[in-house]
Formats: C-alpha cells, sequence, structure tokens
C-alpha cells in the first residue's frame, strides 16, 4: 500500500459495530411471531387434553357400570373438585342387599378400587351429583348428573350422565 492509500484509510471514520433499528425492529418482530405461535399452540395442546381426559373418565364411567351389572354389587366414583382426583369404591360384603339400596349395612363397606389424579392443566370444576359421588347399582343404574373439567383460560367440556344412564361428552 502507498502512502497516499495510507493516508486515505486512516481519515475515515471506524464503521459502527451494533444493529441498526431497522434490524432491531425486524428481530423483535419475529420473535413477537414465534412467541404468538408458540402459545397458541400450548393452547391446542390443553385443549387436545382435556377432551383426552373426557374421554377417558366417560370410559371409566361405563366401566363401572358394566363391573356393577356383571358383579351384583354396587359402585361408586367419588370426585374431588379440590383435590383435582377421583376415586372409584365397591361396595363390599354386606351392602350388596338389593332391598336396601346401596347402602353399607351388616358389616359392608366401600373399599377403593381405584385413584385417579387429573392431568395437569385439566380441573375438575364441579359435579352435580349429590355430595359429588355417582351410586351405580347392583343393575347398573346410574345417578344423573354431570362433571364439569376445563382448562385455565380455555374451554370446558361436560361428562353427563342421563336418567336412563346413557354417558355422553358435551362441549
Amino acid at each position: 500500500m502507498g502512502p497516499s492509500a495510507l493516508k486515505r484509510s486512516q481519515g475515515r471514520a471506524p464503521a459502527a459495530a451494533g444493529l441498526t433499528l431497522v434490524e432491531t425492529v425486524v428481530a423483535l418482530a419475529i420473535l413477537a411471531i414465534l412467541l404468538a405461535l408458540a402459545f397458541s399452540g400450548l393452547g391446542l395442546v390443553n385443549n387436545r387434553r382435556l377432551a383426552s381426559f373426557a374421554r377417558v373418565l366417560a370410559s371409566e364411567i361405563r366401566d363401572v357400570e358394566q363391573r356393577a351389572r356383571t358383579e351384583r354389587r354396587c359402585w361408586r366414583i367419588v370426585f374431588d373438585p379440590v383435590e383435582e382426583r377421583y376415586e372409584v369404591h365397591a361396595l363390599e360384603t354386606g351392602g350388596t342387599d338389593t332391598r336396601a339400596g346401596c347402602q353399607p349395612g351388616r358389616g359392608g363397606r366401600w373399599q377403593s378400587h381405584k385413584s385417579a389424579v387429573l392431568p395437569r392443566p385439566v380441573d375438575l370444576v364441579r359435579s352435580t351429583f349429590p355430595s359429588d359421588r355417582p351410586v351405580i347399582s347392583p343393575f347398573g343404574n346410574l345417578a344423573a348428573g354431570e362433571v364439569v373439567l376445563r382448562v385455565p383460560n380455555g374451554p370446558q367440556r361436560v361428562v353427563a350422565i342421563t336418567a336412563l344412564g346413557r354417558v355422553t361428552i358435551a362441549p
């Protein structure tokens, strides 16, 4: 390099290091779009979990109804909205006399057969069963009512049992 080229390069201002305002705005816009997509995807995942658990609960209720008919004894499901869980109980010896109904008597007691906790984002809002305990008779007769499930900031699902014993899921 000659002396004149050296002199010209020393006279220039150094290039600015960092991002321009346009580059910063574009980067923030891309980040905002990615965050929006991530949060909408999370809502979709939570809605799928809600729908899946509603199907699991409806299946569990139908299974308990079938077991009551097959085994000719009383069963019940105990919903606990505070603890976000439910338990399945069977009435053991002494309570299967159909004339007395499904009440423990003569040494009978409710014995737990299954305990389940709701998956994380799903909330057990309420149930309309007396004392949150639908009882299934030895003939498979269910108490009518519903269980309301919901995810935060999302829809709810209602698992309903009709007076005829039909179990349905409604949005």
